[in-house]
């Protein structure tokens, strides 16, 4: 689906499935990178998809597409982090009351546990630059379309990149030092 026709369709019907066939993927993807460990993204993307539904009309094209998608993935990732924060200490108690049912349960495979130490890393970045760093390392944007993104001069994307690199490298250190 190009910009012009969700434009178009802005001025009158959206139509849904073309749009989540088109974008279903990216947004999903997006909003899992930027929730981090703990956020549903099935969740997170319907809940996008429903604020694409109420702000569509106001999507004039003066931005790509794919910048305000991330824009409103962005928003709707930090939503549901923040929401994970709150009912976390909750479920830790939850677990901690029902730790002998897991006593039957299979190692978890490598690959599992290196994606969450991965996660654990990048929720220990602040904000600012984990959504620098996600849009840069991982999706693999510029700065330039960064610092359209996360609305900044390209300069303090550039900075912020800087920063969160030399902390996900402090972490790593610090990690492979106390063995944790």
């Amino acid at each position: 689906m190009t910009q012009a026709s969700v434009v178009s369709a802005a001025r009158n019907e959206l139509d849904w499935e073309s749009f989540f066939d088109a974008h279903g993927a990216f947004i999903f993807s997006a909003v899992r990178r930027f929730g981090g460990p703990g956020i549903d993204a099935e969740d997170a993307t319907q809940d996008v998809m429903m604020v694409v539904l109420k702000q569509h009309p106001r999507f004039e094209g003066r931005a790509a597409l794919r910048t305000w998608l991330y824009r409103i993935c962005i928003n709707v990732a930090s939503e549901h982090r923040r929401k994970h924060r709150r009912r976390a200490a909750f479920e830790s108690v939850l677990e901690a009351v029902a730790f002998w049912r897991s006593r039957d349960e299979q190692p978890r495979l490598d690959a599992r546990h290196a994606l969450g130490q991965v996660q654990a890393l990048m929720s220990k970045v602040p904000e600012k630059y984990r959504q620098v760093l996600i849009l840069c390392e991982l999706e693999g944007l510029a700065t330039s379309e960064v610092s359209k993104v996360l609305e900044l001069p390209e300069p303090t994307v550039r900075a912020r990149l800087h920063y969160a690199r030399k902390e996900i490298l402090s972490l790593m250190r610090d990690q492979k030092e106390t063995g944790r």
